[in-house]
Order: C-alpha cells, then sequence, then structure tokens
C-alpha cells in the first residue's frame, strides 16, 4: 500500500488505533491486522470469485474473438489493409493499451480505505453486463459496436483482478493459520499460505471455466451445422455430416453463448461480495487531485520495483513470458476458427485444454509438496517446455501428422498453464512489500497487459503477410527462453527480505 508523505502514515495509524509507534512495512501490518483473522468462509469467499470469473478466460475471451473475427468475415473486410483475421488482433491490441491507462488511473484505489471491495464490486458489475449485451451482436454490421464493447468490458475485468489479487497478501498475511505463529515462523508460513491458496484459487477458478464450457458445448452441438468455407487441413477424423450454416446461425449461437459468461460472473460474484470483508486501508491522502493519485502510486511502485533487483528482473521476466502465453494460445483459437468445421469442435478443444490445465494444477502443486520445489524452480521447468513446443510449432509440425501436430504442439502448454499462473502470481505476491499490494499487482496488470502490445501486433504482422499463423511460434520460442534466463537470475530469499517479509537468517 503506497503512501503520499508522512501526514498520510501519520493519519492511517492514528485511525487504526495502534498504540505502538512503528514505521515502514511494521506499522502497515499493524493497521491491517485489527480487522481481525481470516477466517474460512472468507478464504472460500476469495475463491469463489475465482469460479466466478474464470469463464471470462475460458469462455468469452475465446468466443468473443471468433465473433469479432466472423463479423469481420460478413463485413467486406480488409478495411485499411486489415484483414478479417487479424481484427480480433487489433481489437485487443486497443484493448490492452486503454488497460495500461486505465490500471495507471485506478488501480492504486484499492490501497486506500475501503475501495478495495467496493471497486471490485463496481467492476464486476460493468463488466458481467457489457458481457451479456454481447447477445445483440448477431449482425455483421455490429462489428465495430462489438469491437467497442469488447474494449469496455476488458478494462472493467481486468481491474476487477487488481482488486480481487490485491486481496491475496493481505488474507494470507492475517490468515487463521498464520497468526498461530511466532515472528520467525511467520514469513515462511505466509509464503505457504499463498502458494496454496494462489493454486486453489485456480484450481476453483478452472473448476468453474469447464462447468461454463460444457454448457456452452451442449448449446452448441445442439444447434450444430457446418462451416460453408472450413480448411479442414488441420483437423483429424472424418468431415460430420450436418448442414451448412447460415450468416445467422454462424452470428447468433456464439453471441449467445458468449452473453451466458455475463450472467455467471455476476451471479456467482454475490456469494464472495457477502462474506469477504472490505479489509481498508489508509484514507485517500489529503490535497491530492484523485484521479492523479493511481499515477503517483505507480510512480512510486515503479521506483521500489527499480530499487529491488530481485523484484525487477521477476517483472522482466514475466513481462516476456506472460506475452508469449497470450500469443501463444491467441494464434492457436484463430487456428482452430480457420480448421473447424463447427462450433462445438471449437468448444470441445477448449474443454479438453481446461481439463488439462486442471489436471496440470493438481499434478504440479502435488509433486511441488511432495518433493518440496520451489515456485522458481518450477517456473523455469515450466518456461523450458514451452521454448521447446514453440520450436517445434516454428519449425511446421502444427502442420504435420494428419492435424494432430497441432495438438502436440499445444497440450504442454495448455497442461502446464494453470500452474504457470498459479506459480507466477504466488511468487510475485510473496516479493511484493507489504502494504503496496494493489499498486504492485496493478503493475503486474500492466506488465501483462503491456507486453500484449507485442503479442498483439506480431499476430496481425504475421497473418496479413504469411496468411497463416505458424511463424508466430518464433517469437514465442525467444520470448520464453529469454524470460527463463532472467528469472533464473531471481534471488528469492533476497526478495522476501527486501519486501519485509523475511530476514537474512530465515530459509524459504
Amino acid at each position: 500500500m503506497a503512501h503520499d508523505g508522512e501526514s498520510g502514515q501519520n493519519k492511517a495509524a492514528e485511525d487504526g488505533g495502534t498504540e505502538q509507534q512503528v514505521d515502514g512495512p511494521s506499522r502497515e501490518f499493524s493497521i491491517r491486522s485489527k480487522h481481525g483473522v481470516v477466517e474460512k468462509t472468507e478464504v472460500h469467499a476469495w475463491y469463489a470469485y475465482d469460479f466466478a470469473n474464470s469463464p471470462y478466460w475460458q469462455v468469452f475471451d475465446l468466443l468473443g474473438k471468433l465473433l469479432l473475427k466472423r463479423l469481420a468475415e460478413f463485413s467486406d473486410f480488409p478495411k485499411n489493409g486489415i484483414t478479417a483475421g487479424s481484427y480480433p488482433a487489433v481489437v485487443l491490441w486497443i484493448n490492452a493499451a486503454f488497460q495500461v491507462v486505465f490500471l495507471l488511473t485506478f488501480s492504486a484505489f484499492g490501497d486506500f480505505g475501503p475501495y478495495r471491495k467496493r471497486l471490485l464490486m463496481i467492476m464486476t458489475a460493468i463488466g458481467s453486463l457489457g458481457i451479456f449485451l454481447h447477445v445483440f451482436f448477431f449482425s455483421a454490421n455490429s462489428w465495430m459496436v462489438a469491437g467497442l464493447l469488447r474494449v469496455i468490458v476488458g478494462q472493467a475485468f481486468i481491474l476487477s483482478n487488481v482488486y480481487y489479487n490485491a486481496y491475496l497478501s493481505v488474507l494470507a498475511e492475517n490468515h487463521y493459520d498464520v497468526v498461530k505463529e511466532d515472528a520467525r515462523g511467520r514469513a515462511d508460513k505466509i509464503v505457504q499460505v499463498s502458494d496454496e491458496m494462489s493454486a486453489k484459487g485456480f484450481l476453483v477458478g478452472y473448476s468453474g471455466g469447464v462447468i461454463m464450457q460444457l454448457l456452452v458445448f451442449c448449446l452448441l452441438l445442439g444447434v450444430q451445422c457446418k462451416h460453408p468455407t472450413t480448411d479442414r487441413r488441420l483437423l483429424p477424423g472424418p468431415e460430420p455430416a450436418v448442414e451448412e450454416c447460415s450468416e445467422f446461425q454462424q452470428l447468433f449461437w456464439i453471441a449467445l453463448s458468449a452473453s451466458i459468461v455475463g450472467l455467471w460472473w455476476g451471479g456467482f460474484s454475490i456469494y464472495t461480495f457477502w462474506h469477504l470483508k472490505p479489509r481498508p486501508g489508509p484514507d485517500l491522502p489529503e490535497g491530492a487531485q484523485v484521479y492523479c493519485v493511481g499515477w503517483k502510486q505507480a510512480c512510486q511502485a515503479l521506483r521500489i520495483i527499480c530499487s529491488k533487483r530481485p523484484l525487477l528482473l521477476f517483472m522482466m521476466a514475466y513481462f516476456l513470458w506472460s506475452d508469449a502465453l497470450a500469443t501463444t494460445m491467441n494464434a492457436a483459437i484463430l487456428t482452430l476458427d480457420d480448421t473447424s468445421s463447427s462450433d462445438s469442435n471449437i468448444i470441445f478443444s477448449s474443454i479438453l485444454s481446461s481439463i488439462l490445465g486442471f489436471l496440470g494444477v493438481l499434478i504440479v502443486l502435488k509433486v511441488q509438496q511432495i518433493f518440496h520445489i520451489s515456485n522458481k524452480a518450477m517456473l523455469l521447468f515450466e518456461l523450458v517446455v514451452y521454448t521447446i513446443a514453440s520450436l517445434a510449432g516454428g519449425a511446421g509440425v502444427v502442420d504435420t501428422m494428419d492435424g494432430y501436430g497441432f495438438y502436440f504442439v499445444m497440450a504442454p502448454t495448455v497442461l502446464l498453464m494453470g500452474t504457470l499462473q498459479a506459480n507466477t502470481r504466488s511468487l510475485f505476491s510473496s516479493l511484493v512489500p507489504i502494504g503496496y499490494e494493489a499498486s504492485m499487482f496493478a503493475f503486474y496488470m500492466i506488465t501483462d497487459k503491456g507486453s500484449s502490445l507485442l503479442g498483439f501486433g506480431i499476430i496481425p504482422l504475421v497473418h496479413s503477410s504469411t496468411g497463416k499463423y505458424t511463424g508466430v511460434f518464433w517469437y514465442t520460442m525467444i520470448a520464453y527462453l529469454v524470460s527463463a534466463g532472467l528469472l533464473w537470475f531471481v534471488d528469492v530469499q533476497q526478495g522476501l527480505v527486501d519486501a519485509g517479509k523475511a530476514t537474512k537468517v530465515d530459509r524459504i
């Protein structure tokens, strides 16, 4: 939690009612601990939000790209040199650019007062409503409005994730298992609890996403029809004997399926909002322009990151591998739409991906617990696997083996994707200085979305010049390899000391 001057710190301490005068992270920990021990109900409420919003990634993000692509295909593209196949990437590039600005402007509000929870509720309402409105995009003439609403929804979703993720450190520090420990054992326990909560959150999220995928799969299977202009090169097996889709059928059922995600997100979030406590911070700095607070906090957070070598190296590595992962998955989704004969086939492939991701989190979490493998070591292993898979993709394996080559390249990616994200979030949470959670997780999201400007620029460039997405894998291979090299030099122990969560004699 970043502060704007000594007056803000003193005011926060007075409001918190702390008797002992302390400075820095110790003061902030005292302020927050007065709000009570985190009980199981509140932890479950935090997990429930992952269950509510994960279908955004596993269903809406997929269907949203397909809908934008098809709207463009039926709308007399190319326009201004943009092909229909690259229109989703262009929209997402604009979305990522706005997300960086919105994160800088609004994310730090979660560090002050009750805004962490209040803004989480507001962003959830805006995002879920925006997704539901996609049900009206079944006309090719709506391609521009669909792109605009996709950008608005993207801002609400990314900010909601900042406020949600900012709870992780706060809940871990005040967790019912952590408060039982003495000062010396608390650092080890915080890291352990943070790892466990992050992994379990992803497991709960995957389960929600898979359930939603199954519902959408059943819906699309019931109205299944054959795409009239389908390239079958990457699809194994015989051509299904179904009637050809009309333009309306190719648009409406995808739009309807996407809109259901909005109802899911808004509906299941109610449990979270009912049981998750505000866990407030200090008041907003006096005399500050409200909309400048985020930028000031961001500048302060950037100075902190640059002053702490482990955190800086981690952020640089994450910048590269987060973009490479997003680029890999986006290229895969667009490739599937070019090669699938029906919408249900695309969703079925997505279901397989989610199941593999779910199993990956379960298996890797258990392996890490049994063999006491650190997050850093596991992340290094996963990045090496991703580098090899991207090398195979760039070498053309995706076009071989009668279509099975595509799945051969993507299988290790989706198997390790969930655990890569869980370990990343947990390791970053451990390195975040006490009291700066929302500001730092804003940078976490800014790094993720800022890096996406690279991938979303490369995809249309490759597709416009080659008509395929295969060449994208050469970029992802380089990004994974360089990020692994940077992560190798991250000193996690020193990072915990810098964050105020360990001492020189602690061994994490």
